[in-house]
């Protein structure tokens, strides 16, 4: 006979996962598209990090 061993989670509502997701797709396409707007490799100068 086998116990369940690990505690019961938290419920775990569908809607916040998706917006997780949603959120975290933005971000990945946001970091991408800023190097092609900001004039990508070709232009060094705005890819400097300034203090």
């Amino acid at each position: 006979m086998k116990h369940n061993i690990y505690l019961a989670s938290k419920p775990r509502y569908e809607i916040l996962d998706g917006l997780r997701g949603v959120a975290a797709m933005l971000v990945v396409c946001y970091h991408l598209l800023e190097t092609y707007y900001h004039g990508g490799l070709t232009n060094p100068s705005t890819t400097a990090i300034l203090p």
